[in-house]
């Protein structure tokens, strides 16, 4: 069986719509076997509706050589959760043949899901209320309607939902809040390593999570030559230094609602720093006519080029796609995005080519991981 160190973030070519498996360190305590979540199962119609399903299966069969057993008895792998973002079908369109398999009664008890995370946003939406009524008849799921602040832990490995804020939650009934700003945003760190998964948040999302993430300053006082401080020490507070850590620096950024104009600013993009961004989108909208739909939008390409210094004040024109490479990648182009992010922080990019309808191969994960 193959062995994973790392934590890998691969972002499936499901053209328009998100679909992230994140593979986890091995579980240290189960034999050092596969250990895995999923963030959001979409697709746009029937030739991506079994994509997800179909790509958890095959990258689990790269894995191990061969198919995961399916005795009773049997614990292969661990799918700790599936995050459904939000209730839009380009992020759901896919759960419901995830769930059907990987509940079904060819799935050993240990291997199924161990939890469902919702964003409590409700939606009339037939696909979103079939999810709800299947999670009703499988209670092994557990259900869980998460928010900023919760947090989970996988040996080395944290998850923290950065939103909806609890704020954001109370309004989605009384004044109204577009259902794309109840989006799950999930920050994931292992070890100096930081990933943010954003789904399809918006302004009034990151407003939020700026003002309840901010900036954490603390003094910070250099050691005496025995390596301690004198506390009755008068030049104490002379000698200290102000230090400040930002909560939201990250690596890798998943880039909100497939680069749309609505789900990026600068002044979020500055404040999370991220070296690498990945885009989800499709080839069919990447270069649309209709501005309002280009996806990603030349405002998003823009802010992305400054952050990452393509873009220069001297030069007007908007960085394409292409210009944006060596740190942004997008489906549309290069296929399913898979990131290796050790625990160093030095992310490493890899990608399978394949197109939105086409399934991924045990020999493709072998050729290009």
């Amino acid at each position: 069986m193959r062995k994973n160190d790392s934590l890998r973030i691969h972002v499936i070519n499901v053209g328009h719509g998100d679909a992230i498996l994140v593979e986890f360190p091995d579980d240290v305590s189960n034999e050092r076997r596969p250990r895995f979540g999923l963030v959001d199962a979409g697709g746009e119609d029937k030739k991506t509706e079994s994509k997800t399903r179909d790509y958890i299966n095959t990258f689990l069969e790269y894995r191990f050589g061969k198919k995961p057993s399916t005795d009773p008895k049997a614990h292969d792998y661990t799918f700790e959760f599936i995050c459904l973002t939000h209730p839009h079908g380009d992020h759901l369109y896919g759960m419901m043949a995830v769930l059907e398999h990987f509940c079904g009664p060819d799935i050993p008890p240990a291997m199924r899901p161990k939890q469902f995370w919702d964003c409590g946003f409700r939606h009339n939406q037939q696909r979103y209320r079939d999810i709800l009524s299947f999670l009703v008849d499988h209670p092994e799921v557990r259900f869980m309607r998460v928010a900023s602040g919760t947090e989970f832990h996988y040996d080395d490995t944290e998850v923290l939902v950065i939103a909806p804020s609890i704020d954001m939650r109370n309004r989605y009934d009384t004044f109204g809040v577009d259902v794309n700003d109840a989006s799950i945003v999930l920050r994931i760190t292992h070890g100096d390593g930081v990933v943010i998964l954003t789904g399809d948040a918006h302004f009034d999302t990151w407003g939020k999570v700026c003002e309840e993430f901010p900036r954490k300053s603390h003094l910070t006082y250099p050691k005496t030559s025995k390596g301690k401080l004198d506390p009755r020490d008068r030049n104490r507070d002379g000698i200290a230094f102000l230090s400040q850590e930002n909560q939201l620096d990250c690596h890798l950024l998943k880039i909100s609602h497939h680069g749309s104009k609505r789900g990026t600013s600068y002044e979020y993009i500055e404040k999370l720093s991220p070296t690498w961004f990945a885009i989800s989108c499709d080839q069919a909208t990447e270069y649309s006519g209709n501005w309002k739909h280009k996806f990603p939008h030349p405002i998003t390409r823009l802010i992305i080029g400054e952050e990452s210094k393509v873009y220069k004040a001297s030069n007007s024109r908007i960085p394409s796609v292409w210009a944006l490479r060596d740190r942004t990648a997008t489906t549309a182009k290069l296929g399913t995005l898979v990131y290796k992010v050790p625990s160093s922080g030095r992310v490493k990019l890899k990608h399978l080519g394949d197109k939105k309808d086409e399934d991924v191969s045990v020999r493709d994960f072998a050729r290009n991981l």
